[in-house]
């Protein structure tokens, strides 16, 4: 499996725990995207956006790669920005 299709996997598969815990109502996927966003959420209170990162990283990173994320794109109400990734002890992660 090349890099390309496992990040597909991890976002299809985040994409379906969004949906099927009811958190999200749609969820959009932007396919081998290059942007800033891999996945848009809509929730019940607000828009998501989440960066998917499959491999492994600490948590202390993907703090730090929210918060760089959220600085580029400025704060807008009731718009929220994620990072996901694997943990040891999850599977789904978000900062």
């Amino acid at each position: 499996m090349n890099t390309s299709e496992k990040g597909s996997k991890y976002e299809n598969a985040f994409k379906r725990h969004l949906l099927d815990t009811r958190r999200a109502y749609e969820v959009m996927r932007a396919a081998a995207s290059k942007g800033r966003w891999d996945l848009i959420a809509i929730e019940s209170d607000a828009v998501c956006a989440y960066q998917m990162k499959a491999g492994r990283m600490s948590c202390k990173a993907a703090k730090a790669l929210a918060a760089t994320l959220m600085a580029q794109t400025g704060t807008w109400p009731s718009f929220l920005a994620y990072v996901v990734h694997k943990t040891k002890e999850r599977e789904f992660c978000e900062h």
